[in-house]
């Protein structure tokens, strides 16, 4: 039946590099108690799989037992892989302080991850490869149907139905999140109602290769800083209406949201790295200031002058920081201490216009290092930054004899 089962509780419990296959029912079996109940446990670099998809149950779940008394809780499931699961991939529905980070799941017959019961709360989902989920046509690959949750860093893709689904869940933030479907028959975000207080920001949702949209009831969602990929300006991203006409139908949808295509590195765009951004891309420092500190690879947020929408937070100047915030790499920007991104350099001299002291001369020749160029130093071979000139003859104090 359960390949492996946590039964009548226990504490700091670890998990780590097991194989299981072709399990009966549950692979991972993590069940609650009434005297004892379960709490802290670790289950990482695990492998779960079944030979094909039939419909049975989870590949890692947390549970509550017969009875209905819950596990405890701090739960952390990271690193897994987890193929052809009978229902979810990953199902939480019991416990509290839980996080999946990390896990790659493909081919589920219901949700890839799914947060459910009123009972289950303070969860994070981060950094996790679903692809192929919700073959069922139930749920979605991201199914979130309780509270107090975090989702963000995660990449959707392939077929299936929904790509999220949510339902009677209150205070759930949608962060920094790729949806890229393929042929799915479902919605790209299912909004089935009973919602509050739900953030969704800071993501990329592709509609080029899927005819999905976003559907349901949007009382207590908000929509903002969003990227949408779309095959031209007409395709329907919210009900029956465009980007543009979403945004006339409601005031307060996407207001600093952007219709664009991202420049992923790859156009296949079927493994995460297919996803980074490319040179110029839209997405780059145009997210939201939101806590989210690292990105899908757990590099470090933000980069730039602002966080990068999508899961990944792209280093553009890995040699030399852009220290001006004008979107040139310091090693080539000709004025790398004051903001100017048309480069202009009217003299020739290499050195851009708003920061440029001798006109029409060579700026780069400094023997003193004094940061005034020679050719309107007045005092050339002598440091005095300060250029002070007491008697106004135009040599140096530092070097005038007479």
């Amino acid at each position: 039946a359960n390949a492996v089962r946590f039964r009548n509780g226990g504490s700091n419990c670890w998990l780590d590099g097991l194989f299981v296959y072709d399990y009966g029912v549950n692979g991972i079996y993590l069940e609650g108690s009434e005297e004892n109940p379960l709490d802290s446990v670790l289950v990482e670099n695990c492998w779960v799989e079944k030979p094909d998809v039939i419909e049975r149950e989870d590949g890692i779940s947390c549970h509550a037992d017969e009875d209905g008394f819950n596990i405890e809780g701090h739960v952390i499931i990271r690193n897994n892989t987890i193929i052809r699961s009978g229902e979810d991939g990953i199902d939480i529905t019991s416990g509290k302080n839980i996080l999946v980070e990390g896990n790659v799941i493909k081919h589920s017959h219901s949700a890839g991850i799914h947060a459910a019961k009123k009972r289950v709360n303070t969860v994070e989902i981060r950094g996790n490869f679903l692809d192929s989920n919700s073959i069922s046509k139930g749920l979605g690959d991201l199914s979130i149907t309780c509270s107090e949750v975090r989702a963000l860093n995660n990449l959707i893709t392939g077929t299936g139905h929904h790509s999220i689904y949510l339902k009677d869940a209150k205070n759930v933030s949608v962060w920094n999140n790729v949806l890229s479907p393929s042929d799915r028959s479902g919605n790209l975000i299912w909004l089935r109602g009973g919602l509050d207080s739900i953030d969704i920001r800071n993501n990329i949702f592709d509609f080029t290769r899927s005819r999905q949209e976003i559907e349901g009831d949007l009382t207590g969602v908000m929509f903002d800083f969003n990227c949408y990929f779309t095959k031209d300006s007409s395709q329907d991203v919210l009900f029956d209406w465009s980007f543009q006409a979403a945004k006339l139908q409601d005031s307060v949808f996407e207001i600093h949201g952007l219709m664009s295509d991202p420049n992923f590195m790859n156009s296949l765009r079927t493994i995460p790295e297919h996803f980074q951004l490319g040179n110029g891309s839209p997405c780059i420092d145009r997210g939201d200031s939101i806590p989210v500190f690292e990105d899908f690879w757990r590099s470090p947020r933000p980069v730039g002058s602002n966080i990068d929408i999508g899961i990944f937070e792209m280093d553009l100047c890995p040699e030399d920081p852009d220290h001006d915030k004008d979107g040139i790499c310091g090693d080539v920007d000709n004025c790398p201490e004051q903001p100017n991104s048309d480069q202009v350099d009217s003299d020739g001299d290499g050195v851009g216009d708003v920061c440029d002291r001798c006109w029409n001369e060579d700026d780069k020749e400094d023997v003193d290092l004094d940061s005034v160029p020679d050719a309107c130093d007045n005092c050339p071979t002598v440091y005095n930054s300060d250029q002070a000139d007491s008697d106004k003859d135009g040599i140096g104090d530092k070097c005038d004899i007479c």
